[in-house]
């Protein structure tokens, strides 16, 4: 009787059945649907030739193969991108920048931080406004149930020399 182990060459440490079919490729993060999608590629070819197949965004954990930088930015790319179409980003959002790493107490962490224009000093409303704004964008990825906690931060626009 023939086996699924019989069939399957030996799995190595961290590698998935996934690996063994093809290449899996992050296609896309879509926040409404709270999915992120995958192609498959073959191990040959460069074509995507395998299925799609779609990733809750709640179920990618932490230091796994799915828990890539490139993951994190799409999320925040598709988040920025609804919020900019419900006219809630506002004008002194001049770019942002994503982040992981772990935070103080060792748990994994999402940091986004809000670009704004450098300036010699600040008004108690702009940066009233600064925090209405982290705190919209951290509570939008705190709904979406991401399992790293997020911290959205201020900073300045670097200048270019």
């Amino acid at each position: 009787m023939a086996t699924i182990k019989s069939v399957l060459p030996e799995l190595k440490e961290n590698e998935g059945v996934a690996n063994l079919i093809g290449r899996r490729e992050l296609a896309g993060v879509d926040v409404k649907t709270r999915t992120a999608t995958y192609h498959i590629r073959s191990s040959e070819g460069d074509e995507a030739d395998g299925p799609d197949f779609h990733v809750p965004i709640s179920s990618i954990l932490p230091n796994r193969e799915d828990d890539s930088p490139e993951f994190w930015k799409l999320l925040v790319d598709d988040v920025m991108r609804h919020l900019r179409a419900e006219n809630q980003v506002p004008d002194f959002v001049k770019g942002y920048e994503v982040s992981v790493d772990d935070d103080s107490t060792g748990e994994p962490a999402l940091y986004v931080r809000v670009l704004v224009a450098p300036k010699a000093k600040y008004s108690r409303s702009e940066v009233g406004s600064w925090l209405d704004f982290t705190n919209l964008l951290q509570n939008v990825l705190l709904g979406l149930h991401v399992q790293r906690y997020p911290y959205v931060q201020v900073g300045e626009v670097r200048r270019r020399r």
